[in-house]
């Protein structure tokens, strides 16, 4: 149940009557493999590797699994990000 420990969503899908916690079958439209895998891992391995191509995807299916820890790791790295791009922009325009 690491997993449910990690994530409300899945605490509650996990511990409820809803029809996935009855079928051991969750789909998850919207979210990417890519973002779920990177989420998965970040949960097992407390290591949470983004590059900025997938930083959003990430942030986004954190936010919507609930994935509290993440979000506040990827808030951090998003907003180094966003000062690095905001530093490019105001040496070269």
């Amino acid at each position: 149940m690491v997993l449910a420990a990690a994530s409300k969503y899945f605490e509650r899908v996990f511990s409820s009557d809803w029809q996935e916690s009855r079928t051991g079958r969750v789909v998850l439209d919207g979210i990417s493999a890519l973002s779920l895998e990177i989420l998965l891992n970040s949960v097992y391995t407390q290591e949470l590797q983004l590059s900025p191509e997938i930083v959003l995807g990430v942030l986004a299916a954190a936010h919507r699994l609930e994935f509290t820890e993440v979000r506040r790791k990827k808030n951090s790295q998003l907003e180094r990000l966003i000062s690095f791009f905001q530093t490019i922009k105001k040496k070269c325009c």
